[in-house]
């Protein structure tokens, strides 16, 4: 309280004589109509010899040119030599100014002559301005000081408090532990004073045979643990929320479903016949393995595709997931390549600026991408990269520090228009829901939203929790693509194994999907 009245006094004081200054200042200023930057340059001006010599060459010279023009006309050698004097001798006096002004360009008045009274005045002008700023130096200083103790002041009743209570406590611990001490021999005594009450009547005899057969303990426990295994697989299930078949995940978002795209893991070789497979490149497999079951069924999705477009054109389409690694870029990626294999103008745009995968499955580079285009920084031809007929490839670029805020923005949405109009298909790679609202923001600048569901990855309260989202949204939901299926795990399964052990889609089937 002390430092901070004595703060309070100090503040108040220097306040006051600011507030002085500021006044005589004003009043100098006032009476010499020029500020103090004005005051020092004119009264430097007035005590220089050669700028004084100067103005008074000047003056002579318009005396006598006024005199020569009252008997001479304009055009006399006479006039035209003095006024080419009276000129240079402008120039060298400007150039003086200038000298002493430094670049700085500061109007002043053309009497360069100043009075004694005057300067002295421009003197003390001066002088004020500096103490001004000194002043104004010390009252933030002073405040400064003065809220860092009015702080420090404040948190003096909170630490009062806990001062308080961690001195009840210190006294509540002593008060338990002399109370210990003192019961402590009490209880040894009461110990060492019981005596027990059980004695031996005859030492127990060993049985020659076991009081059951063998197989009655094999049965009973072959039963204990049976039912244990059974009652951990009945545990599991219930709290096992995970999505495991196709019908559970039509049950459980009521989407359209549109796809079904099996598992194409290989155990020994890749698609591509190496012995290490590159794990991205992998994906491509409507590339790598055009007559294999899982082209076919992206071909299936493709066409189920076109068939609810044909009311309304679907040209910007969105594709995301409940939670990362469902197969979302894989499926954009398979179906940007069975669109462009139909002669279609196809964009494949890496919107996921969180985790972008594209340009690895492409293997290309990242430098410039869609990140770039919104801020700017890159042209479109640079940005886009061919990655084979009818299709194109545009990365997700640098990743921004906050990706949510770039991709809302009026130029992003000028920039799906521009790619819309541009090309026949777009198919935007989103980040999964859960993630980021990515998507939904997406969502709103493109036709449709396509939902990739992953059974064994996702879980019941995740795909609900995508699914309300979308609604809440607004998105336009085509429906959805049941990803990774492993035809052994369904029920009523879409797909049969062939001898050579790859997947085949039966023809039944993949009629009554199309339909």
């Amino acid at each position: 309280m002390e430092v901070i009245a004595e703060l309070e006094k100090q503040l108040n004081e220097a306040q006051s004589k600011l507030a002085d200054v500021d006044v005589q200042s004003k009043q100098i200023r006032k009476q010499l109509s020029m500020n103090s930057q004005q005051a020092v340059v004119m009264s430097s001006l007035s005590q220089i010899a050669g700028v004084q010599d100067i103005l008074k060459e000047t003056q002579q010279l318009e005396s006598e040119l006024a005199a020569r023009r009252t008997i001479l006309q304009d055009n006399h050698p006479q006039i035209i030599d003095l006024e080419n004097k009276l000129k240079s001798l402008n120039g060298l006096l400007e150039k003086r100014i200038e000298q002493v002004t430094g670049k700085n360009k500061i109007q002043i008045n053309q009497n360069f002559q100043l009075g004694e009274l005057q300067q002295q005045l421009s003197a003390r002008l001066v002088e004020f301005e500096s103490s001004r700023m000194g002043l104004a130096s010390q009252v933030a200083t002073l405040s400064n000081l003065q809220t860092s103790y009015k702080q420090r002041f404040n948190n003096l009743p909170r630490l009062e408090q806990q001062q308080r209570q961690l001195e009840r406590k210190v006294q509540a611990a002593q008060s338990t532990y002399s109370l210990l001490l003192q019961k402590q021999p009490e209880s040894r005594i009461a110990e060492n004073q019981n005596v027990g009450n059980a004695s031996i009547i005859s030492q127990a005899e060993i049985p020659e045979e076991p009081s059951s057969s063998r197989m009655f303990l094999y049965l009973s426990t072959g039963l204990l643990a049976s039912m244990a295994a059974f009652t951990a697989i009945y545990i599991l299930e219930v709290t096992d929320k995970s999505v495991k078949t196709v019908d559970e995940a039509k049950e459980l978002l009521g989407l359209t479903l549109l796809g079904i795209i099996p598992s194409f893991s290989k155990s020994n070789k890749s698609i591509r016949g190496k012995e290490e497979p590159d794990l991205y490149s992998e994906r491509l497999v409507v590339c790598n393995a055009p007559r294999s079951p899982v082209s076919e069924a992206y071909r299936m999705l493709r066409a189920n595709l076109r068939f609810m477009s044909a009311d309304k054109e679907l040209k910007v389409i969105v594709i995301t997931s409940s939670v990362p690694t469902e197969g979302k870029s894989t499926v954009a990626a398979n179906l940007a390549v069975v669109m462009a294999q139909m002669e279609h103008k196809v964009l494949l745009v890496d919107g996921d600026l969180h985790r972008p995968v594209q340009h690895k499955i492409w293997e290309i580079t990242n430098n410039e991408g869609l990140s770039n285009l919104i801020v700017e920084q890159a042209t479109p031809r640079a940005a886009i990269k061919q990655v084979m007929n009818n299709l194109d490839v545009l990365t997700s670029g640098v990743v921004p520090p906050s990706p949510a805020s770039l991709l809302d923005s009026k130029r992003m949405a000028a920039l799906m228009k521009t790619l819309a109009a541009k090309y026949d298909f777009v198919i935007i790679d989103a980040p999964s829901l859960n993630v980021a609202a990515d998507a939904a923001t997406l969502g709103q600048m493109a036709d449709g939203v396509l939902f990739v569901v992953r059974p064994g990855v996702v879980d019941s309260v995740n795909a609900a929790f995508a699914k309300e989202l979308l609604e809440k949204s607004g998105q336009n939901v085509l429906g959805q693509v049941v990803n990774g299926v492993i035809p052994k795990n369904e029920p009523h399964s879409y797909y049969y194994f062939r001898e050579d052990g790859d997947l085949k889609v039966s023809q039944e089937s993949s009629k009554t999907l199309v339909r």
